[in-house]
């Protein structure tokens, strides 16, 4: 017969302890772990943080911030026609901006290619190999973007 490691339940301490004394125990219990609603809240509010609309800053590259040059400040007539025309056409990205994520795009398409040819060339086994979708999901992503506008 094998000998068997687990402690017996009744002598756990926690079965041991009857239901009201656990109720009245003077230590909190820790929280429940976080509803996928409430980590879903948790994202939307990092996002919100970070890029906040009418702050006099603009989105460059995708990712980054910079200071509003102070030609792109418009008027609020201005500023409604500018959402007008995003609601018709579905976009929320000016051209300077798409064309900056094109050009992001192309690049890592281009180290893409790089990376490919590097690997056929150097016999990358298949883990290896698994390195291209790095810059692949980026180039895919950027080039999405800017022909979008999303």
């Amino acid at each position: 017969m094998r000998p068997s490691f687990a402690t017996p339940r009744a002598a756990t301490p926690r079965a041991a302890t009857p239901r009201a004394a656990r109720a009245t125990r003077a230590t909190p219990r820790r929280a429940a772990t976080p509803t996928r609603a409430t980590r879903d809240d948790r994202a939307r509010d990092l996002f919100a943080n970070l890029y906040r609309g009418g702050g006099g800053k603009q989105i460059y590259y995708g990712v980054f911030q910079r200071d509003a040059p102070a030609s792109a400040t418009k008027s609020e007539e201005a500023r409604a026609r500018s959402r007008d025309e995003a609601a018709k056409t579905l976009t929320n990205i000016d051209a300077e901006e798409r064309g900056r994520r094109m050009e992001v795009g192309k690049a890592a398409g281009a180290a893409t290619a790089a990376l490919a040819a590097a690997q056929l060339a150097l016999g990358a086994t298949r883990v290896e190999r698994l390195a291209i979708a790095v810059p692949l999901f980026f180039a895919l992503g950027f080039v999405g973007s800017a022909k979008t506008g999303l």
